[in-house]
């Protein structure tokens, strides 16, 4: 009998020992990085860029992981003409451009803080719900066209470290609108993904973009959730085209 105890306390200790040592382990729902390359996305019926067929993302997983935290752009890839996703980078491509980080305040407003070419630092300040049977993640007014305001959230997933864990959330979403060869715009999407910022990125965003909480800045505009607006140059003449099935955009050389 006393064999036996030592056994399982032995076991124990290499069970115990074992989780403690785990770094970067995924939790909740996961969809692998490379794995979204492989997908397909289509426009569906109130023409959105979406990936059909993914069961959403749950409420209590956005009001948990995404509500009141501040939401960093690590990553943009454009949806091509055959439905699937650049390797590249898509702000490596282009001159002109933008994107937005975000805060998910809890009390339903979004503060975007502008990244750009150009010089100085500006934010807007729109509303956002989640729609958790669309799995979209929906932005500003009424008034804007459906393209312009979804997101759909692909996954959010948790790596879990030894010190703390990261975030990271997956959507797709409109990137802005490119001009054709006729001077009519067209608009393409894209997967941009997101790691969730620490309190202190959080505030020293703010502060760096001078976020006064009085000031009600808002712009209610077609472009006003988007990340990037045309017109856009091609940094490097690529032929790759967007979902519609041109590039739209004006050659920079």
């Amino acid at each position: 009998m006393k064999r036996i105890w030592i056994f399982l306390m032995a076991m124990l200790s290499i069970v115990s020992f074992t989780g403690c040592d785990k770094t970067d382990e995924p939790i909740g729902p996961v969809t692998d990085y490379d794995n979204l390359f492989d997908r397909t996305y289509t426009i569906n019926n109130d023409g959105c860029c979406v990936l059909e067929g993914l069961e959403p993302v749950s409420a209590a997983d956005i009001e948990n992981k995404v509500k009141g935290y501040g939401w960093k752009v690590i990553g943009m890839y454009k949806v091509q003409d055959n439905g699937r996703l650049s390797q590249t980078d898509y702000r490596k491509t282009v001159y002109g451009g933008g994107y937005m980080d975000y805060w998910f305040e809890s009390d339903g407003h979004l503060i975007g803080f502008h990244h750009g070419d150009t010089d100085g630092k500006s934010y807007n300040k729109t509303e956002w719900f989640y729609d958790a049977v669309s799995g979209f993640i929906m932005r500003g007014s009424a008034s804007q066209s459906m393209q312009s305001r979804y997101m759909q959230v692909l996954s959010v997933v948790t790596l879990q470290g030894k010190k703390s864990n990261k975030f990271y959330m997956y959507t797709m979403q409109k990137l802005g609108d490119a001009t054709d060869e006729h001077g009519n715009q067209k608009p393409f999407y894209g997967m941009v993904v997101y790691q969730r910022m620490t309190d202190n990125e959080l505030e020293a965003t703010k502060k760096a973009y001078g976020y006064d909480a009085n000031v009600n800045y808002t712009i209610d505009s077609e472009h006003n959730n988007n990340n990037i607006v045309s017109p856009l140059y091609n940094k490097n003449n690529s032929n790759e085209k967007d979902i519609n099935g041109h590039c739209g955009y004006f050659s920079h050389d």
